[in-house]
């Protein structure tokens, strides 16, 4: 994963490091508990690994810092996460949307589906849209309301 100017791996052996584009070299590795199992992401100021059926929340400062860490109990986040506001929204493997405090790594349970996404969730007009593996599209406006 490419942020800036620095380069995010996750390696086979569970460690997390931070490669220096301009440089090439390592300036911050992390242990991870695994092995990352997904891609990494990028929010805002925020790295997101998954490893070990959790999310973790690193801060992307000259360091690696790890923020939180939340369980992933329904399998792993199987779509990019969406950002909005403060908040990252996805799905896992069992097919709940979840949104996810960037700050703390609150996790709340939106809806669930049942069926795993292929997409991120996605804006169409006013509306925001799910789609699932089995070639439904679910909306879920309501969900974001005030």
């Amino acid at each position: 994963m490419v942020a800036g100017d620095k380069l995010y791996v996750a390696t086979s052996d569970g460690k997390l490091q931070v490669i220096d584009s301009n440089s090439l070299t390592v300036t911050s590795t992390v242990n991870l508990p695994a092995p990352a199992t997904e891609a990494l992401w990028v929010t805002r100021d925020t790295l997101l690994v998954q490893a070990d059926n959790k999310l973790f929340g690193f801060s992307m400062g000259e360091e690696l810092t790890e923020k939180w860490s939340v369980s992933l109990t329904g399998g792993p986040i199987v779509v990019k996460p969406t950002v909005k506001g403060d908040s990252i929204f996805t799905s896992d493997l069992s097919g709940r949307i979840l949104s996810i405090e960037l700050e703390n790594g609150n996790l709340t349970e939106m809806a669930r589906l049942d069926v795993p996404l292929v997409l991120p969730l996605f804006t169409f007009g006013n509306e925001v849209l799910a789609a699932t593996v089995d070639g439904s599209l679910y909306r879920l406006t309501n969900l974001f309301s005030p």
